[in-house]
């Protein structure tokens, strides 16, 4: 396929990306103040998280220093992200699959900047073979570890009684979409010449230049890559983003209340619930601050 043709598809996938992207994580951002309770242990807590432990429990503790380990929270994302630590300990069935999945992303990414280093080099140099080599080894492995994850993974939405409930036709459309990709970039490195083609669409698209050709596999494989990337944050799998509020906003957000939060909160208070229930009673009649009220048994007395 004719890189003219390529080009416009991978750049307006891009710019959907990085719009709809940048888009969702201001909202996020903007979302109301969580629910806030002890969620134990919190990994910045320096010396007390091993145990689950607190500043909080400190003899006076308003008036000593905070101390946060940021090595801590940095080697608990780590292992979050890289490892899946969190499927492992509470669903061991699905962490292969998973993992598998996520290692194929992560190996076709370091394939990529393998490439993008090997073109910055002058050609011929002594590194050049090495770094090659190196890249099909990685994209080869990731195609293969993507394909195993994303069919294991949709064999076991489709199997499980357990995973039913939260098998929607959009989980599924997203794991058919992520073996195209995988599926897509194995047969690119099955047919030949997958490096120098790479290297060539990478060229095309830091120089704006569609004046290179490839071969239809890897022209197929890098038209579904862009096309994914550009449907991708329209999907829950917009969780590579969403993980750092969930844990340093939420699971590990134990700062104590101050003047700007106390402002934030008392406008959520302030807020009108337009539904009811047997234990909220609403309906547009009552803000949640009346409720509060209610449930700690300090509603006013008329």
């Amino acid at each position: 396929m004719n890189g003219q043709w390529l080009l416009p598809i991978a750049y307006a996938a891009a710019a959907v990306f990085a719009l709809v992207t940048a888009l969702r994580t201001w909202r996020i951002a903007r979302m109301p103040v969580h629910l806030r309770w002890e969620l134990a242990p919190v990994p910045g807590e320096k010396g007390k998280a091993a145990h689950g432990g607190s500043y909080y429990e400190e003899f006076e503790w308003w008036t000593k220093k905070r101390e946060v380990s940021r090595a801590g929270e940095l080697l608990y994302m780590l292992r979050e992200v890289l490892f899946l630590k969190g499927v492992w300990e509470r669903n061991r069935g699905l962490w292969p699959f998973s993992f598998a999945l996520h290692a194929g992303i992560y190996l076709m990414f370091f394939a990529v900047i393998i490439l993008c280093a090997d073109l910055a080099l002058v050609p011929r140099h002594a590194l050049d073979e090495a770094l090659r080599r190196s890249a099909f080894a990685l994209a080869s492995a990731g195609y293969a570890a993507g394909m195993f994850g994303s069919a294991g993974l949709f064999a076991k939405r489709l199997l499980d009684p357990s995973l039913r409930p939260y098998t929607t036709q959009g989980a599924r459309l997203n794991l058919v979409f992520l073996f195209a990709m995988f599926a897509s970039g194995g047969a690119a490195c099955v047919a030949g010449d997958y490096i120098d083609g790479m290297q060539a669409l990478l060229l095309g698209l830091f120089a704006a230049d569609g004046g290179f050709t490839l071969l239809p596999a890897l022209a197929a494989h890098a038209a579904i890559t862009a096309l994914f990337a550009a449907y991708l944050p329209f999907t829950f799998m917009v969780h590579f983003l969403a993980k750092y509020f969930t844990f340093h906003e939420v699971r590990w957000n134990d700062e104590p209340m101050d003047d700007a939060m106390a402002a934030k909160m008392a406008t959520q208070l302030g807020e009108r619930i337009t539904w009811a229930s047997p234990h909220i009673q609403g309906g547009g009649n009552s803000t949640w601050a009346d409720a509060a009220r209610r449930v700690t048994g300090h509603e006013k007395k008329s």
